[in-house]
């Protein structure tokens, strides 16, 4: 009985090395090098990392769910969230030994990061800055440099870099700097996220009794500003604007929610018109084969007022009297009294 137990457990051993052998040579993926830090695998098992559906580009920098990896001019990987202004600069080399003990990365994932920051170093950008840069600008802006890869000629027997020996510490040495808290990691996957971390501004947002509006990379705006129809005018420090407001020299009004008004505006008993591109009209204004005047500070006149050297009418509505009689003096077809 216990010789057929061995016997069994090594035939199970055998199937195991074998199972385990044909695995690797399945998953065997093709490797670009350009030196001894910076390389990268372009696929994982049968499917090329850029055919991922999360593989996508903010501007012209590569990213994916995780958010930015790039590599340091040193070669060194590094990590950027535009979500939520992150970064881990350089990640442990090959694993992300700090990211692991907290279960951030499955298997693959590493090699996905680096496929990731490869693509952004080919454009050169190595450093946060250029990242930011890079963001802003349309996909496809800077050209892929040509890869020089010190890749072995011999496609069919792909190399496997060794894994980095981690330094142990010394009998006795203090590693309480080796983990840092929790609080301090910078997690590439929300769900892994043991805190709760600051969203990236988007839309309209309150701050100290102020609005400010945020564009769908957390950029915050300025200046004029179409939101759900409706134009809003911000100050250049980003504060949204109420009131009579002065652009290029002539006037706008915007209305307690910021947004621009249009057409008739009572203020304090006085009227004024704003075309369809919220200017404030002055001097004669036709309506629906109606005339109005307005004045140079834009209110509507009513009763009897001079232009020049004629004299005219308007009723309470503003609307000019044509042709008729008004108290005992006669205006004609143009509204001039004559």
């Amino acid at each position: 009985m216990k010789k057929r137990s061995t016997l069994m457990a090594l035939i199970l051993a055998l199937f195991t090395v074998i199972l385990g052998l044909n695995s690797v040579q399945a998953a065997a993926p093709t490797k670009t090098v350009i030196n001894d830090k910076i390389w990268w695998l372009n696929d994982y098992g049968d499917k090329k990392f850029e055919d991922f559906k999360d593989f996508k580009h903010i501007g012209d920098v590569a990213s994916n769910n995780w958010g930015i990896t790039y590599f340091t001019p040193s070669g060194d990987l590094a990590w950027y969230s535009p979500k939520t202004g992150k970064t881990l600069v350089p990640l442990t080399q090959y694993g992300l030994k700090v990211i692991h003990v907290y279960g951030a990365f499955e298997p693959g994932d590493i090699a996905y990061a680096r496929f990731v920051a490869g693509q952004n170093y080919l454009k050169g950008y190595d450093t946060l800055d250029k990242i930011k840069e890079a963001m802003n600008k349309p996909k496809g802006t800077t050209p892929v440099a040509p890869v020089v890869s010190k890749e072995p000629n011999n496609p069919a027997e792909p190399t496997k870099p060794a894994a980095p020996v981690e330094p142990k510490p010394a009998a006795g040495a203090d590693t309480s700097e080796d983990v840092p808290a929790v609080h301090d990691i910078a997690y590439l996957r929300p769900e892994d996220r043991k805190e709760p971390t600051t969203a990236q501004k988007q839309g309209w947002v309150q701050d100290k009794g102020n609005w400010f509006y945020y564009d769908q990379q957390g950029r915050q705006k300025s200046g004029w500003v179409q939101v759900g129809g409706a134009w809003y005018y911000l100050a250049s420090d980003g504060k949204m604007q109420t009131g009579w407001v002065n652009q290029g020299g002539v006037w706008y009004y915007l209305n307690g929610s910021g947004a621009m008004q249009t057409g008739w505006l009572n203020q304090s008993g006085t009227w004024y018109y704003l075309n369809g591109s919220g200017v404030m009209q002055t001097g004669w204004l036709s309506l629906s084969g109606t005339w109005y005047y307005l004045t140079a500070s834009g209110s509507m006149k009513t009763g009897w007022y001079q232009v020049s050297t004629k004299w005219y009418y308007s009723y309470g509505s503003g609307a000019l009297a044509v042709s008729t009689t008004v108290d005992g003096y006669y205006v004609n077809a143009n509204g001039e009294w004559v």
